[in-house]
């Protein structure tokens, strides 16, 4: 099994633990689903990734507020993700968003 692979089992138990400790609406939980959406990214699994980056970003929004490092570590995950696809006019906002934070 590659690093990846173990990677993505580990992430992948961790929330599900998360999710019976804590819930899906926790901060914690989406540390979890940032970091897998990180692997997926990496692995070239772009829309795996895009939707776990936007689910760890609707969290934190609401958990920690917009003005939060966290928020903005999101925002840049997805707006790098936007970019490495060539997605270039929606990596713009996100990445904006992210440094003014």
């Amino acid at each position: 099994m590659g690093a990846y692979a173990k990677a993505e089992t580990v992430y992948t138990r961790a929330l599900e633990l998360r999710r019976q400790t804590i819930g899906t609406a926790h901060r914690d939980f989406a540390s979890n689903l940032q970091s897998l959406g990180a692997v997926y990214h990496s692995e070239r699994r772009f829309e795996e990734a895009e939707s776990l980056y936007k689910r760890a970003i609707e969290i934190r929004k609401t958990t920690l507020g917009e003005s939060h490092h966290e928020y903005a570590t999101g925002l840049h995950s997805l707006g790098a993700l936007y970019r490495d696809v060539g997605r270039l006019a929606e990596a713009e906002e996100p990445l904006e968003q992210a440094r003014s934070i």
